[in-house]
């Protein structure tokens, strides 16, 4: 018996296969890169704002801290006196609301 010679097309298609196939890796592996590349400055962003923000979120609770101290001294002296120097130094905390500057507030509860 004898066998049917090959056809032409049918021995290239293994290289054609072979090469899309490498050309299509290629492209994906890109892609890929790519792909992680900005997920990874997603999550850096992200590390990087929770770490500011559990900062801000000290020196808050710290000014806050320092707040309560001086007017639990001034309740404990009931010195006339003390209330109103500790209220004008109160006004005078530089505070506007969300744009407030923690580490500013902070040198200005220094003087209570």
């Amino acid at each position: 018996m004898q066998q049917a010679a090959p056809d032409s097309s049918l021995r290239s298609s293994p290289l054609l296969a072979g090469v899309i196939g490498y050309w299509m890796f290629k492209a994906l592996s890109g892609f890929t890169i790519g792909i992680f590349i900005v997920v990874l400055l997603i999550i850096a962003f992200n590390v990087g704002a929770f770490a500011s923000s559990f900062n801000t979120h000290l020196c808050y609770s710290d000014v806050l801290s320092t707040i309560t101290k001086k007017v639990e001294s001034a309740n404990t002296n009931k010195s006339i006196e003390e209330y109103e120097q500790l209220e004008s130094l109160l006004k005078r905390l530089p505070l506007r609301g969300y744009e407030s500057d923690c580490q500013e507030i902070k040198r200005e509860t220094g003087n209570l």
